[in-house]
């Protein structure tokens, strides 16, 4: 264990006892599927561990790959696929012929109940009934097509198996036992593949030797502190001479979880509930309203149905409520009393009146409207229910959708144009990229009444030759800060679906977006400017508040330093000035969920007491911003540096949903379902993938 990974999971023996509940849970086969807890902080829920002889206190075990398919744990969680399971199905610690053997084979023969289970049980099993038995063999999944021909046959999967288990391993295990059309027909792949159905479990305490720390004491499977004394004997886990139970430093790891509800709060609790103006920031009180906040606040209400957080009624009435208020706004060209103008929002509205921030000089945003209206789409398409409320909500979000006139924002076609202001026109600058507007694109493609044409995706593409190639020695289309890799993905699923360029470089967009992650990382681990606590779980570069705009004096160079501003890495744009945003690592967990789960936990560790609050991560910090001056918003924390003190409403929904399209992949799996946004895709192009096979 690396020894950032040891600092993360020091202290855990508080869980030590409800770790004992979830095995003893699992024991007799009636764990609850919705515990998340996760003690060893790796991405994957204990009792999801314990299910397949992993364990919950051993991060390493999360790139593991006990079937030997190319996948780790980790993904194969994140799949909701079987990593791989043990042909002990009475649970005894015995692989037997006669019990084990004729368990699968019964089962292949379709034999149930009774019958399935009379004389075959041995004295000693953990499991004893029909029900506990079919489910260990259903939990072997496809494990159990030993002949790999797609099917589960009890003369030829069935029959090899038991063959296994009389120790036979010559030619007489496979001998008139292969389907005729088995893609596993080798006697080597044959026993290799039934060998690794056979894991150890030297002391029965349901993790295997492999993983098990100590794999000779069924009442020990870690040692959070590597002292050689396992958790559940350890007093002192962290080893500072103070006892666990009054050590003030006892922590415990940062569960998706928990993070999910708390950031959920966020939007459910500032959100106005009449008219659902969310804040842009909270809690400064002159925050104005977010459009592109409400977006990210319309994705999040399902979430909270799906996790339980609130009632679908709850969240049916806010949602609602916001499209009508929406819907129900002046729009027009003047500068004043006005929402918008052509369908499209102004980037802020105020939060007592929905109407432009005219002392802001607020401009009307085409992307900040683009991410409002892929909430109000995923609205109509989550809401799909035959009730007069949910009928509301489907027609409220396709007017919404069809008032915006792309094209109108078309100042220099085929391109789109960044904005307008009422007195001044258009903004000047059109999105070219590569950066967040790929959904911007996407949506005025997919439009039915004012759809722009393909060749608007072909200028915006040929922009991207400039941005392509090597950032910190990894290949890909870049972008400096993180959320132009995050905010397309938040809605749609990318993974396999190529457009003409991506096809070029045999690559695709979350692909390309993993590669930003990975680039990002090893730019902290060089940590050429020597920023303070960088490194290969501690880093995220992208939009966030910062402490300030200052030169100051850091490591004998004036650096500057800046309020909210874009930070990243890239081939055209780079800035860093060492401030961190959690919303970079959280955002973008889907892509490379192996470093970031570890990673979030790092800055929680390490941060949280600053950073982490009621909903969730603070919008940013600075480890090394510890000057004696005062910083233009949050606050400066003696040895530890800068911390923001508001969360953001656009920071805030990447964490949040893209965490459940880590867990779930609901928010893409609704938004296939979309009409326009399958348009979009296939004008701009876009084949294969999910778009083929729906």
């Amino acid at each position: 264990m690396s020894e950032s990974a040891t600092q993360i999971v020091r202290g855990l023996i508080r869980y030590w006892q409800s770790l004992i509940f979830l095995s003893a849970l699992m024991m007799v086969g009636i764990a609850n599927s919705n515990n998340l807890i996760d003690t060893d902080a790796d991405g994957m829920p204990d009792y999801w561990e314990l299910q397949y002889g992993l364990n919950p206190q051993n991060p390493s075990d999360s790139n593991s790959d006990q079937d030997s398919d190319g996948l780790t744990a980790l993904i194969e969680y994140s799949n909701n696929s079987i990593p791989g399971g043990t042909i002990d199905i009475d649970g005894d610690g015995q692989k037997d012929a006669l019990t084990d053997g004729l368990l699968i084979l019964r089962y292949l023969f379709d034999l149930s109940d009774t019958s399935l289970i009379n004389n075959v049980i041995s004295s000693d099993a953990v499991y004893t009934s029909s029900d506990q038995i079919e489910e260990r063999i259903l939990g072997l999944g496809d494990l159990l097509d030993v002949d790999l021909n797609g099917e589960l046959d009890a003369l030829t999967d069935g029959l090899m198996t038991l063959r296994f288990l009389f120790g036979i391993a010559n030619e007489s295990l496979i001998q008139d036992a292969l389907a005729p059309n088995a893609d596993r027909n080798q006697l080597e792949e044959i026993r290799q593949h039934l060998a690794q159905l056979m894991p150890e479990d030297s002391d029965l305490d349901g993790v295997y030797d492999t993983f098990d720390i100590f794999p000779n004491d069924s009442d020990e499977i870690g040692d959070f502190d590597e002292d050689t004394l396992g958790n559940n004997a350890d007093p002192d886990d962290d080893n500072d001479g103070i006892v666990d139970p009054q050590d003030s430093e006892f922590t415990t790891p940062l569960s998706l979880d928990q993070l999910q509800t708390d950031t959920f709060n966020y939007f459910w609790q500032t959100t106005d509930p009449q008219t659902g103006l969310a804040p842009d920031r909270y809690p400064t009180p002159w925050s104005p309203s977010s459009i592109a906040a409400i977006g990210f606040a319309l994705t999040s209400y399902p979430v909270g149905i799906e996790r339980g957080y609130i009632s679908r009624q709850e969240a049916v009435d806010r949602t609602l409520n916001t499209l009508n208020y929406l819907w129900q706004l002046p729009m027009g060209a003047e500068s004043e009393g006005v929402a918008g103008y052509q369908g499209f929002f102004y980037h802020f509205l105020g939060m007592d009146d929905g109407l432009r921030m005219e002392e802001w000089d607020v401009e009307l945003s085409t992307i900040d409207t683009a991410l409002l209206m892929m909430g109000v789409l995923f609205s109509q398409s989550y809401f799909a229910q035959n009730t007069t409320q949910e009928q509301q909500i489907r027609d409220l979000a396709d007017q919404l959708y069809r008032r915006v006139n792309w094209q109108w924002a078309q100042n220099n076609p085929p391109l789109i144009s960044h904005g307008w202001r009422p007195n001044q026109g258009f903004i000047s600058h059109d999105w070219v990229g590569y950066n967040e507007a790929m959904l911007l694109y996407i949506l005025a493609l997919g439009s039915p009444t004012f759809g722009v044409e393909p060749n608007a995706w072909t200028a915006w593409t040929n922009s991207y030759e400039d941005d392509w190639g090597f950032s910190n020695g990894v290949e890909h289309l870049t972008m400096a800060p993180l959320f132009g890799h995050q905010y397309s993905h938040v809605w749609i699923d990318f993974r396999d679906i190529q457009d003409q360029y991506m096809a070029t470089k045999n690559s695709d967009y979350f692909i390309n977006s993993t590669h930003a992650v990975y680039a990002q990382q090893q730019y902290a681990i060089d940590n050429e400017n020597q920023w303070q606590g960088y490194g290969e779980y501690v880093w995220g570069l992208t939009a966030c508040d910062g402490p300030g705009n200052f030169n100051l004096s850091y490591n004998g160079e004036s650096r500057p330093f800046r309020a909210y501003s874009a930070r990243g890495t890239a081939i055209n744009y780079s800035f860093d000035d060492g401030t961190l945003a959690p919303t970079a690592v959280g955002g973008s967990l889907p892509f490379a969920p192996q470093i970031t789960i570890q990673t979030l936990q790092t800055i929680f560790a390490e941060y949280g007491e600053h950073l982490y609050g009621e909903y969730g991560f603070l919008d940013s910090f600075n480890p090394s911003f510890d000057f004696d001056i005062q910083p233009v918003a949050g606050q400066i924390i003696a040895e530890k540096g800068w911390f923001g003190t508001d969360y953001i409403g656009i920071d805030q929904g990447p964490i949040l949903l893209m965490t459940e399209n880590l867990r779930s992949e609901m928010i893409w799996n609704v938004m296939k379902t979309n009409p326009y946004i399958r348009l979009g895709l296939e004008r701009a192009g876009f084949t294969g993938g999910w778009l083929v096979d729906q």
